[in-house]
């Protein structure tokens, strides 16, 4: 967008940050295989995280432009939802079988 001249750089959302993640998610629910444990951990996962998320973007906010605090959020979502899967898909798979 700064090449273009629409905005400065560092203006563009961070939250682009969040589509490869998003994709290995959605790879990995795929794998899971079939069970309500792994809807259940991908709603906690997706909730905690997003919830991560914004927290670390709304601190970073008023401290750096626009791509660092999207990007900020989009690493602590996908390091929260991917310990909450990890460990919880494993708990709850070992309880169910």
């Amino acid at each position: 967008m700064s090449l273009v001249r629409a905005s400065e750089f560092g203006q563009a959302s961070g939250w682009i940050a969040i589509v490869l993640p998003v994709w290995l998610f959605t790879e990995e629910f795929r794998a899971a295989g079939f069970g309500a444990y792994r809807i259940v951990v991908a709603g906690l996962g997706s909730g905690f995280g997003v919830a991560v998320g914004m927290t670390l973007a709304g601190l970073a906010a008023p401290l750096f432009p626009p791509l660092v605090s999207g990007a900020a959020g989009a690493f602590g979502l996908t390091v929260v939802y991917c310990v909450v899967w990890f460990y919880g898909l494993r708990w709850l798979s070992h309880r169910a079988g």
